[in-house]
């Protein structure tokens, strides 16, 4: 099953927010693995944040900003292969060694960025099970933030892809439904891979109750974020 991949949209300072339900494709084991680590380092003040990773127009990832909207500055500017556009803010999870000179990066982890599509605009979803593993909002209520695996694997067919995504809409109690869309795709699976995820919170999702859906290998997982807890 073909799905074709969305470029990157671009928002203000071209913001690369990316992808939807059946626009976005998972790449396990059939693309290159898009994680950036520098080796082996001091670890004493690693740090793990989620971010938006700044692109320079040389392509290099040379600052970021938290959760917290704190800046981290990068001591040594590096390049990811899959943050192809420059000028840009990708999501990200950030691993970095806190020093006074600046941040030493360790990794960065792609977050795959879900904008929730509405019922209408899917004609056959598809609730493939994962795993579910935490959910949360963004300390700057930004984003709703959650983490899963995915079961994957090395398949026959170099076309095979996973893809993810978020579908919205809202029941009879006003509450907004985003449930996860997964799509295992003919991908075989043989192991676990953990992808981590973020959705975009408009004004309007922020002052909302929101509930978050996932289909897992033993029933749904929901999980509520009342409006007190949403609204920054």
């Amino acid at each position: 099953m073909n799905h074709p991949t969305q470029r990157p949209t671009h928002v203000g300072r071209k913001t690369a927010l990316v992808a939807s339900f059946l626009l976005f494709v998972l790449a396990f084991w059939n693309c290159t693995s898009d994680n950036y680590d520098t080796g082996d380092g001091d670890y004493s003040y690693l740090r793990a944040e989620f971010v938006m990773s700044h692109v320079a127009n040389d392509s290099t990832v040379d600052y970021a900003i938290d959760d917290n909207n704190s800046r981290i500055n990068i001591d040594k500017p590096f390049k990811a292969r899959w943050t192809t556009t420059t000028d840009s803010l990708y999501r990200a999870l950030l691993y970095f060694n806190d020093k006074p000179e600046g941040a030493e990066v360790v990794k960065m982890t792609q977050v795959y960025v879900l904008q929730p599509l509405d019922t209408s605009k899917v004609k056959k979803p598809i609730f493939d099970p994962v795993t579910f593993e935490s959910s949360w909002i963004s300390a700057n209520g930004s984003f709703l933030n959650f983490s899963f695996y995915v079961k994957t694997g090395k398949s026959d067919d170099e076309d095979a892809r996973q893809s993810i995504g978020v579908l919205t809409e809202t029941n009879e109690d006003g509450v907004t439904v985003l449930t996860l869309l997964h799509d295992q795709g003919d991908i075989p699976q043989y192991y676990s891979n953990r992808v981590y995820a973020s959705i975009p919170l408009t004004d309007e999702l922020r002052q909302s109750h929101l509930r978050l859906v996932v289909n897992t290998y033993t029933g749904q997982s929901v999980k509520d974020f009342p409006p007190s807890t949403t609204a920054h």
